[in-house]
């Protein structure tokens, strides 16, 4: 083993706890992703992208509306009506966090 290695060689001791344990969260998170999948593909395209720059990329409306062509008000609109529907296909959604 060269100096340099045995220098930077990090000393590691074993203990009876995991670090990382998986548990129940894991699949929770899992379900959740997919609720949150299927709820998505019920809309329409143009809703699943409004929300995904607005939420997603972190888009404003003014921004979103300059990259799609349309009104700042078409873009308020979609994205209330595709919260709405998202509400109402997928309510265990809004049970884990609310939309607004």
């Amino acid at each position: 083993m060269s100096r340099w290695r045995r220098r930077s060689r990090v000393v590691e001791v074993s203990t009876d706890e995991w670090l990382d344990r998986p548990g129940d969260g894991h699949a929770d998170a899992a379900d959740l992703r997919l609720t949150m999948r299927a709820a998505l593909s019920r809309l329409t395209p143009r809703q699943r992208t409004m929300l995904v720059l607005r939420y997603f990329e972190d888009k404003s409306e003014t921004e979103i509306a300059d990259l799609l062509g349309v009104r700042v008000g078409s873009v308020r609109s979609q994205i209330y009506r595709s919260l709405e529907r998202l509400k109402k296909t997928a309510p265990e959604l809004s049970a884990v966090r609310e939309f607004r």
